[in-house]
């Protein structure tokens, strides 16, 4: 049945060193009977119990079951053997505590897939004396009782070995006498192993006793039977000191003489007793049978021990299957061992369930589909579409890299962009420019209600139909404008002045047709109103002025925005001027730093423009106002330049002054020369301006030398008087009038006449040969020139000469050629402690023009609706860095929402993942601490064979329960938390 051979077992102690808890055991255990493994604490018998039942797994050697090799055995295979072949009873009862009786008697039987047998329990119940416990709890039975629930678990599944591990040793000893007296009963048809320290139980009850040392067997000894030795027929001699009689009266002469003899052998006592319980209980005590043989031990010969030959199918093993409800009950009863710590696993992960849930929910966001739901439902009849391009930032600070961003900024688009919008979205998509700076002037304004900000400037072609919602005329002329019925009804609410300054007093709006107003620091004739719609009627409450509704203000300004209530509308001239003047125009992030100007004396000869920007004329980031001064020339050349209008004024000035100075340098040396007497100058001068040369000195003249210097006053005091005439005409870009009243006006030059002017210029520096020039070097960090070194740039351009107010005209912008800016900035940069550069691939169209372009929107019309779509959820770029994008505050919220969701997965992965891993490490500790707590119910399980598998769903079912319960809070409080986000929403 079992054999082991050559055991070795090996534990290493916490310093390293080795115990050998078996050395080398070889053992042959018979098919029945009750062996004693006997020794003292440390000598190896309960080690060679464990390997032998496969609790316990050798260093080396082998177990040998009904013919199987132990060497070939996984865990499970010895898991199953404990389960098919086994049944464990230990000194400390072993059974689970939550279980009733019949329930852990049971285990035994479910563990090999059978199913729970009442009958068959109320059976061993009954051999072991506990007939009506089985309901009984096992914290109600004494140690007797539970001891004896152990061995009925061991018989229920009618193993073939019993092993017991002192069964005895928390016992009374008369309650162990009952059990060992069990035992002997089961041996008669078992092999039952039992460990134990008593050598009187050992020797009563044993058929074997097996006595270990250090680890090796140091006896084995089997009961044996020794046969009465007969006198007579009436005495008999069992062993060397007993003497059996069988009728003392019928002893004769003969039996007195050799009793007599026999007693006299001895000079201690003897005992004679003749009463029937005398003589059964010293038969008792000096092991002799009924038949008169004597019970003792002898060395085993093992050639006699008792072996059977099996077949492989004797020695199939039953892999355990715990029923889950088991696994189930013993893994809940751990959720009692550690509550506290128990409380804060669940909450932190419930706390992770429901940032994971949050994580979730978001990821199912759709931008897109959520935009094309909102515009559905929106009342738009146009969306705004302006565009951006990208660009990298670099940063270095003391000429070492900081770090690089990218970053968007706004750009313009073309007349070419806007009328491929206009074949894809209809007729009625026009452009505009951003007018925020502007206003028209109310006397009484409501700042709740009633304003008078434009936000757009914009034009409308001839064959846009939005011209038809114009109430009078579209503007044709530069001065001419068309408002809005909103803007209107602001006017007619809160009135404005006239150009005279007085207030117009109309009833209605259309009487504004025809009236002049101002707008920009200019006055524009009404001759339209475009009919923009009404005002919903949620913000009539505004209109009374009384009191701020800071989120109903703020609400109403942006539906302003999103329409066109604050829009007015240009003549092509009047639009195009705008489009093309400083104020509407940005600048491209480049290079750009600053850089000191100077005279031809190198000194600073304006503080306007000591810090002037300098940076690469191909980088200018809209269409160039530029007037040249060469022919055929199109750019600034290395060593050239292109400067503003208000510069080159200064420049004018300047040369000015040298021909004044020069004038009057000459003049001065013709009135203190002989010479200036009696010169005809006034002929001179008068044939000069006729053009009749003819009467002029020549060089056989007496007076040809005193004409040279007479020409040069004359030439110099010309040129400052025509340069100084045509400079004052057009110095700021417009003039002052006086009308027939006697009243002072503001003239602003149109823009046929700033470049009439340009034209006059040119002509004259033409004509002249005159050259402009300026000189500059780099500053540092503190705005200080770098060197004394100053280079001189020839002007070949102006820039700016268009623009049409003087404060926004100063921009001082220089543009160089790029290896200009290069040189200059290789110098520059040894001064400066920190930079940055911009690198982009856009550059935009010299035509750019609109700021936004409003394209026509129906809610109602899926096509218009997928077309708006596709725009906003085209998120790239092109090849040149730039993408167009919808604009508009139900768009600004949406991304803000999907901004706030991509923050939001981000915050609740990140916190979902911290508390995860403390919730983890919290939920590892607790199970680790209810594997420790439930070491006792594992070893029960592992001994009445329960595999790691029996063991895992064990702990899988409390993990389980855990897992529930954190799941049944988190969508409480999931749906809490959502609750209460709507109940704040709509408190909100």
């Amino acid at each position: 049945m079992l054999e082991v051979k050559n055991l070795t077992k090996i534990y290493k102690t916490k310093g390293g060193a080795e115990v050998r808890a078996l050395d080398g055991v070889s053992l042959q255990f018979p098919e029945k009977g009750m062996v004693f493994l006997l020794g003292k604490s440390g000598s190896g018998k309960s080690t060679l119990l464990n390997v032998a039942g496969g609790l316990d797994a050798p260093t080396d050697g082998e177990i040998i079951v009904k013919g199987r090799s132990s060497k070939d055995f996984s865990q499970t295979d010895f898991d199953s053997y404990r389960n098919t072949f086994v049944g464990f009873i230990f000194q400390e009862y072993n059974i689970l505590q939550e279980f009733t009786v019949e329930d852990n008697i049971a285990l035994a039987l479910e563990l090999q897939g059978k199913s729970k047998d009442k009958a068959a329990i109320e059976e061993i119940l009954a051999q072991v004396d506990l007939v009506g416990y089985a309901k009984r709890k096992p914290n109600t039975l004494s140690g007797g009782q539970k001891q004896r629930i152990a061995i009925a678990r061991a018989l229920i599944k009618s193993p073939e070995i019993i092993m017991a591990d002192e069964p005895t040793g928390a016992l009374d000893s008369n309650t162990g006498k009952q059990v060992f007296e069990t035992l002997k009963k089961l041996s008669k048809e078992k092999l039952v192993v039992v460990v134990s320290h008593d050598r009187e139980f050992a020797e009563w009850y044993g058929d074997r006793i097996i006595e270990l040392k250090d680890g090796k067997i140091i006896s084995d000894v089997s009961k044996v039977n020794e046969t009465q030795e007969a006198f007579s027929e009436n005495v008999s001699v069992v062993g060397e000191n007993t003497v059996c009689v069988k009728n003392g009266a019928a002893l004769s002469e003969r039996d007195f003489t050799y009793i007599r003899e026999f007693l006299s052998k001895t000079s201690g006592a003897a005992i004679i007793a003749n009463g029937n319980k005398e003589i059964s209980d010293f038969k008792k005590v000096s092991r002799i049978t009924d038949d008169g043989k004597k019970e003792t031990f002898k060395s085993t010969d093992h050639g006699r021990v008792e072996q059977r030959s099996y077949t492989p199918e004797d020695g199939k093993f039953i892999r355990s299957k715990l029923p889950a409800r088991h696994a189930f009950k013993i893994g809940a009863s751990g959720l009692k061992s550690k509550p506290v710590r128990l409380f804060f696993t669940v909450l932190l992960c419930s706390v992770a369930f429901v940032m994971f849930g949050f994580l979730s929910t978001l990821s199912f966001y759709n931008p897109t589909a959520a935009f094309k739901e909102s515009m559905k439902n929106s009342s738009y009849t146009s969306v705004r579409l302006e565009k951006v391009y990208r660009s990298t930032e670099t940063q270095y600070q003391n000429g070492a890299l900081l770090y690089s961003s990218a970053r968007t900024d706004s750009t313009r688009f073309s007349p070419e962009e806007l009328e491929e919008y206009r074949q894809t979205f209809g007729k009625e998509t026009f452009g505009a420019i951003d007018c925020s700076h502007a206003e028209i002037e109310l006397q009484n304004q409501n700042v709740n209600y009633w304003t008078g900000s434009v936000e757009y400037l914009a034009h409308l072609s001839k064959d846009n139909p939005l011209r038809s919602n114009i109430q009078g005329s579209y503007p044709e002329n530069a001065n001419e404008i068309a408002i809005t019925s909103y803007t209107a009804d602001a006017i007619v609410q809160c009135k404005t002045v006239d150009e005279n300054k007085q207030v117009i007093e109309v009833k209605t709006a259309n009487e504004l047709i025809g009236k002049q107003i101002s707008f920009g620091e200019k006055f524009y004739k009404i001759t339209g109103i475009y009919n923009c719609g009404p005002l919903s009627k949620e913000f009539d409450s505004l209109k009374e002025n009384s009191g701020y509704d800071r989120a109903l203000s703020q609400k109403f300004n942006n539906y302003l925005q999103d329409g066109l209530f604050l829009t007015v509308f240009l003549s092509e001239e009047r639009f195009d001027d705008l489009a093309d003047s400083s104020q509407y125009r940005r600048h491209l992030f480049n290079n750009a730093q600053q850089i000191a100007l100077y005279d031809e004396n190198q000194e600073i000869d304006n503080e306007r423009f000591i810090h002037s920007y300098y940076e690469t004329y191909t980088n200018t980031f809209h269409k160039p106002g530029i007037v040249y001064f060469e022919d055929g020339k199109t750019a600034p050349a290395e060593g050239e330049a292109v400067i503003n209008r208000p510069l080159f004024q200064d420049l004018i000035e300047e040369k000015i002054a040298d021909y004044l100075n020069e004038s009057i340098n000459a003049y001065g040396n013709l009135v203190y020369s002989d010479k200036y007497k009696n010169v005809p100058w006034v002929d001179w001068t008068n044939a000069l301006e006729s053009g009749n040369t003819d009467s002029l000195p020549t060089e056989s003249d007496p007076l040809y030398d005193t004409y040279l210097e007479w020409s040069k006053f004359y030439t110099a005091q010309r040129y400052a008087w025509e340069l100084s005439t045509i400079n004052e005409q057009y110095q700021h870009g417009y003039k002052s009038v006086e009308d027939e009243s006697g009243n002072w006006d503001v003239y602003y030059f149109t823009g046929e006449e700033i470049k009439a002017f340009a034209e006059e210029i040119l002509a004259w520096i033409k004509n002249n040969n005159v050259t402009f020039t300026i000189y500059g070097t780099p500053l540092n960090a503190k705005n200080n020139p770098i060197s004394s070194e100053v280079v001189s740039y020839k002007v070949v351009g102006v820039q700016e000469f268009y623009a049409e107010r003087e404060d926004l005209a100063q921009s001082p912008w220089i543009y160089f050629a790029q290896k200009t800016v290069d040189a200059i900035w290789d110098t520059q940069k040894t001064g400066i402690n920190w930079y940055s550069t911009f690198q982009t691939k856009y550059q935009e169209d010299v035509n750019v023009k609109y700021h936004t372009i409003f394209l026509p929107f129906n809610s109602s019309s899926g096509e218009s609706l997928n077309k708006i779509t596709n725009i906003y959820a085209d998120k790239s770029f092109a090849e040149d860095d730039s993408r167009a994008y919808l604009s508009g505050t139900l768009i600004d919220s949406l991304e803000r929402a999907t901004d706030l969701v991509e923050q939001l997965s981000k915050v609740f992965l990140w916190i979902g993942i911290i508390v995860a891993i403390f919730a983890a490490l919290l939920l590892s500790n607790f199970i680790s601490v209810s594997i420790s707590y439930k070491k006792k119910e594992i070893g029960i399980l592992r001994a009445v064979g329960a595999r790691s598998l029996d063991v895992f769903k064990i702990f899988f079912s409390e993990s389980f329960v855990i897992t529930v319960i954190c799941i049944v809070l988190s969508i409480i409080g999931s749906i809490v938390a959502c609750l209460g986000h709507f109940c704040l929403s709509r408190i909100l």
